[in-house]
């Protein structure tokens, strides 16, 4: 109810908020829709942030520049802290070729001996970023010595004395003080560097931050503390001016600062925050990225888990590859990772036997006259996603090719997404997201395509008025919204729905449905966006460009896009249903709650279960052994397929995440972005996980990359 009324503030009177509240009401209470996380945790809030996640950039400062990525690092603190996620496109940032030898600036952080976390400064404690209510562990701190001014009791005094601490009766008079609130502690940290890359030792002053765990007002959460700040920010601050500040490359600012704002700022006060960081695949430091986030790398340089990291590859490199050709990039060398190796003769399709680097065990990189093979490339960005789950892969031209604002110039070129990967947005907008429940609307086998029109119609409405009440903590942010107004309106339980209606996720009879469905969904969905533009206008970029817009068939509407598929894994939890357009995982899953992992069965596969009498191996006391069901599944790769015991009828339709072939896995999300481009340039992206058994090879990874170009 508190969210259906606040997203029905924006309709023009009591009696229309109050019917709308009503019709919002009802259609989550049936379990029919559910907004996006953000929108069910900050509806009504003092911060009232309900988007999700925000691609940002300069807007302000070349991009590229010194001040450039500290207006970006002050973006992605804002913006993490009232809980939104961020993404980076780091194709600005020059090679870390040109970042030249590295400094050695130290700078001196101060801390009053009466501040209550004056023992954790002496000591270097803080909670740890991936778990901030764990308890505090140790951080070294590189490049700053800690200094305690005023009178200390004696027992810290030489606690302070065995651990390097310096001990003041005051501190310098033009020392940097810290102020407590996440703009000043960015700006604060950009003047230290200032001084730095001038060779200058700045001096900083923590003071006047709350102690750790303190409330935050704004957020609701709480405070990580004066140290976390000094190790995360401060010091990987300064250490990215070592290395050469803006020079040191896209790798290094995305390590040192971009990832360590999202560490310490506990995104909506709770949790760390999360990222997606993307790069071209004409960048030459392609393979340092490519290699960035390996275990032992970031055991010496820095953590980099908060971002997930993908390749945007073009339709240049696509066609090189179709033929195989020479790509025009020379990458630069990474240290213990990959070092170039200039072949003299030509390349005629055949791949060089080159050693690897007896010193250090670095990869060869076969350069022909400062260009490399494209397979070569393309099956190292293959091996590596083989092997670590990471890179993703992001068609950048095929998305800007169906972008309604593909005409309008650079500046509303796609160069990244959201951190799930499924909103395509320019720099500064926001993704609003919500989910459709698709499982809701199968009765006896049918799909209720009546009421599902009607839901999409409501559900787009709901969805719009979010970006009127949410309040913005960037002013960019609220300009790029407010121009296209991007929606985000996908799916849940698709799985559920295809099992309800005897089909098995992997077949082609399933397939067929799913397309029906997301047809149904588009039309509904544009023509919904089409109807708000007479009531409440045009998004207003469509008013600058009108003669654009129709000149591709764009009709007047009220949003620039409006489908995509998230996903959806906290809400489809509260939902009871499969996630996105995902087949179930399994018929039960471990989840922890509070403190304990317990195993919870799907509801679908207990409410079909129950339909059948409790007999043979799993029959106990006259019921369903659920204990000895979870322990068989879980002995049987967590399938019921060939399972004796589960009835036929359950397990011919209830087909697992490793069930599903990988391809298959490809193919349904083909079926989906296809039927939602299929008119109107309307379609964002969508998440879909391909799951490939443990004895998959790189080929295999090549062959579903391959697969997902084909469709779009």
């Amino acid at each position: 109810r508190r969210v259906a009324t606040w997203v029905a503030m924006p309709e023009k009177s009591d009696q229309d908020r109050e019917y709308w509240g009503e019709k919002f009401y009802q259609l989550m209470a049936s379990k029919r829709f559910c907004p996006g996380g953000r929108v069910l945790a900050g509806a009504g809030t003092q911060h009232g942030n309900v988007l999700n996640c925000f691609v940002q950039g300069a807007t302000d400062h070349d991009p590229s520049s010194f001040d450039g990525v500290l207006e970006v690092a002050t973006k992605l603190a804002l913006v993490t802290k009232v809980g939104g996620g961020n993404g980076v496109n780091l194709d600005p940032y020059i090679s870390r070729r040109n970042a030249g030898p590295r400094g050695t600036v130290r700078g001196f952080a101060y801390i009053a001996a009466e501040h209550k976390d004056v023992e954790d400064f002496i000591r270097g404690l803080m909670r740890p970023p991936i778990n901030p209510d764990g308890d505090k562990e140790s951080v070294a701190v590189r490049n700053w010595t800690r200094v305690v001014y005023g009178m200390l009791k004696p027992e810290l005094a030489a606690l302070a004395r065995r651990n390097g601490v310096m001990t003041v009766r005051e501190k310098p008079s033009d020392v940097l003080v810290v102020p407590d609130d996440m703009r000043g502690i960015i700006e604060t940290a950009g003047a230290a560097l200032r001084l730095a890359v001038r060779g200058q030792e700045p001096h900083v002053d923590f003071s006047s931050l709350r102690p750790e765990g303190a409330p935050i007002k704004g957020s609701g959460g709480t405070s990580s503390g004066p140290v976390s700040f000094l190790a995360e920010i401060f010091d990987n601050f300064l250490e990215w001016a070592n290395l050469g500040a803006e020079r040191a490359g896209p790798v290094a600012t995305l390590r040192y600062v971009y990832a360590s704002v999202l560490r310490v700022v506990r995104q909506g006060g709770t949790r760390r925050g999360a990222g997606m960081a993307t790069i071209g695949i004409d960048h030459p430091d392609l393979l340092d990225f490519l290699t960035a986030k390996y275990l032992d790398r970031e055991a010496a340089e820095g953590d980099i888990s908060t971002f997930n990291i993908s390749i945007l590859v073009s339709e240049a490199f696509w066609q090189a590859l179709q033929a195989d050709d020479l790509w025009a990039v020379e990458p630069a060398e990474v240290p213990g990772k990959y070092y170039p190796v200039l072949v003299d003769e030509a390349y005629r399709g055949v791949l060089p036997n080159l050693p690897d680097r007896e010193a250090d065990g670095a990869r060869p990189i076969p350069v022909y006259g400062g260009k490399v093979p494209a397979k070569w490339l393309w099956h190292e960005i293959a091996w590596h996603a083989w092997a670590t789950g990471e890179p993703g892969l992001i068609f950048v031209d095929r998305i800007n090719e169906l972008s309604a604002i593909k005409n309008l110039g650079p500046r509303y070129q796609i160069r990244c997404t959201n951190p799930c990967g499924e909103i395509p947005l320019t720099v500064g907008e926001p993704c609003d997201l919500g989910a459709i429940n698709l499982a809701a609307y199968v009765q006896n086998g049918k799909f209720d395509e009546d009421s599902f029109r009607q839901d999409v119609r409501t559900a787009i409405r709901f969805l719009d008025n979010v970006l009127e009440v949410n309040v913005f903590a960037l002013e960019d942010n609220r300009t790029a919204s407010q121009t296209l107004r991007r929606l985000g309106l996908g799916v849940m339980g698709l799985a559920d729905m295809l099992i309800k209606m005897g089909l098995p996720y992997s077949s082609e009879a399933g397939r067929q449905v799913v397309a029906r469905v997301m047809k149904v969904m588009r039309e509904e969905a544009i023509a919904e966006s089409e109807r708000l533009a007479l009531e409440r206008g045009v998004f207003p970029l469509y008013e600058q460009h009108r003669a654009n817009f129709e000149a591709m068939g764009i009709r007047p509407r009220r949003n620039v896009a409006v489908l995509t598929v998230a996903p959806t894994g906290t809400t489809s939890m509260l939902m009871g249903v499969s996630s996105g357009i995902e087949p179930i995982f399994s018929p039960f899953m471990w989840r922890r709650i509070g403190g304990e992992y317990k195993a919870l069965l799907h509801p679908l596969f207990v409410e079909m279960m129950e339909q059948f009498p409790a007999e043979g191996r799993f029959e106990k006391n006259g019921a369903w052994d659920w204990d000895g069901i979870i322990e068989a599944i879980q002995n049987n790769h967590g399938s019921v397929k060939g399972l004796e015991g589960i009835p036929r009828a359950i397990s011919d339709v209830f087909e697992g995440a490793h069930d599903v072939p990988p391809l298959d896995h490809v193919r349904m999300q083909g079926v989906v972005q296809t039927a939602f481009d299929a008119e109107g340039y309307a379609a964002n992206s969508l998440s879909k996980t391909i799951n490939l058994p443990n004895q998959a090879t790189v080929e295999d990874v090549e062959a579903a990359y391959s697969e997902a170009y084909r469709p779009g």
